[in-house]
């Protein structure tokens, strides 16, 4: 009478793609997982949030702030995600509720007319 392995102990040979196979399988779920555990760009209402005030009186802004790979983003009234470059508040305040006050020309002194 022949003796018989135990299902748990007998060895199976798998082909060289076979085994590729089942390494990208684990490597794509441990990169789902991954995700799972650290979402970039995330728009989960407990998000951080950051408020500018406008420096010439305008008023206030509050928007979300997400943290990816290269760094903070905060998210404008629009819906844009931009990147900070250091300091969200002053990005948000330049950017939105102070725009049109930090980007006019220094020397602003009329003409408006063609050259």
């Amino acid at each position: 009478m022949p003796l018989l392995r135990p299902p748990q102990l007998e060895c199976v040979v798998m082909s060289e793609a076979n085994q590729r196979r089942r390494k990208s399988i684990a490597l794509s779920a441990a990169l789902a997982a991954l995700t799972q555990v650290m979402p970039f760009g995330s728009n989960d209402v407990s998000a951080e949030t950051v408020t500018a005030c406008s420096r010439y009186g305008k008023g206030c802004v509050t928007a979300s702030v997400r943290r990816t790979r290269n760094g903070a983003e905060v998210r404008f009234p629009g819906g844009s995600w931009i990147g900070c470059s250091g300091d969200c508040r002053e990005k948000l305040r330049d950017e939105s509720i102070d725009f049109w006050d930090t980007h006019k020309p220094e020397n602003s002194g009329g003409g408006g007319g063609r050259n």
